[in-house]
């Protein structure tokens, strides 16, 4: 190996851990892959066509702190006695004083010896270098991209498959009006409500769902309770009876043998009027004013 090219690599080496750089900092800064500092530090500048290398010696000399044009002409003094160098450019001789081309790691050259025109064989040179070095990391990169997609196509697939899957076994509540005729009665006793010697009626309800009702009789509070699925509660009385029921879809009422059904709507509140002969809907308005017996 040519022993100037040694001791300039040698001298770059230097100067780069006195500035106390690592070969992947120096990378970050000059955009140069570390595999190439590394085999610049090592005096081996063959790795790229000579125009690529010139760039590389430049920027990493200004970076390390040294002067560039004189690392540049020590590394072509060495290059021309290096044997079986292999250059692509010596077709082409340089002038003493070329302009430097600011050389990334990748990017069109300009050949300043002809006035900035645009070379041709240093574009194609440096393309393929790019695509050489680039081409399997653009690829892995693609195939990466590839693969989140389909993952997260996939995924979309399954929660929209569940979704459908969950709304399927969802069943709507029958709202209709019908007649809860097994449901057990609780062991609470009956509610009576005092009454004349007049036969009156009996009122039942029976819980479908969770609600709360209240029933006032002569202005007054007579009881007030809130009913889970299954309960069973009974009043008797001469007069008429005035109920407020929150979830009027949650109810069966019944008054002696006759079915009723449902006061209202599931979620819904009414307000009702029961007689011996059924029940009739009110206003919030003509619900009687509720009154406890001791404010009487």
């Amino acid at each position: 190996m040519n022993q100037g090219l040694l001791e300039l690599g040698k001298e770059l080496q230097q100067h780069r851990e006195k500035k106390g750089l690592t070969i992947d900092a120096l990378s970050v800064k000059t955009k140069i892959a570390p595999k190439f500092l590394e085999s610049m530090e090592q005096g081996r500048f063959d790795f790229l066509p000579h125009t690529y290398v010139r760039g590389f010696v430049r920027t990493f000399a200004q970076e390390v702190g040294l002067d560039a044009q004189v690392m540049l002409r020590q590394f072509e003094a060495a290059r021309q006695t290096t044997p079986g160098w292999i250059d692509v450019d010596t077709a082409r001789p340089e002038p003493e004083k070329e302009k430097e081309d600011t050389l990334q790691s990748s990017g069109p050259v300009k050949d300043s010896a002809d006035n900035g025109r645009f070379d041709v064989d240093k574009f194609m040179n440096g393309l393929k270098g790019f695509l050489r070095y680039y081409g399997v990391l653009l690829l892995g990169l693609a195939a990466i991209l590839l693969f989140l997609f389909f993952v997260l196509f996939r995924s979309k697939q399954d929660n929209s498959q569940s979704a459908v899957e969950q709304r399927s076994d969802i069943r709507q509540p029958d709202t209709s009006r019908q007649v809860l005729r097994s449901a057990p009665e609780l062991a609470a006793p009956e509610k009576t409500i005092p009454v004349s010697e007049e036969k009156g009626f009996k009122l039942t309800a029976t819980a479908v769902e969770t609600t709360w009702m209240r029933i006032v009789y002569n202005d007054s509070l007579a009881d007030e309770a809130v009913f889970t699925p299954g309960d069973v509660r009974s009043w008797t009385s001469r007069e008429k009876l005035y109920m407020r029921i929150g979830n009027a879809g949650g109810l069966v009422l019944k008054v002696d043998d006759k079915e009723l059904g449902l006061p209202g709507k599931r979620g819904g509140v009414a307000n009702i009027v029961v007689s011996k002969d059924g029940f009739n809907n009110i206003s919030s308005a003509e619900f009687p004013h509720e009154m406890t017996p001791s404010s009487r």
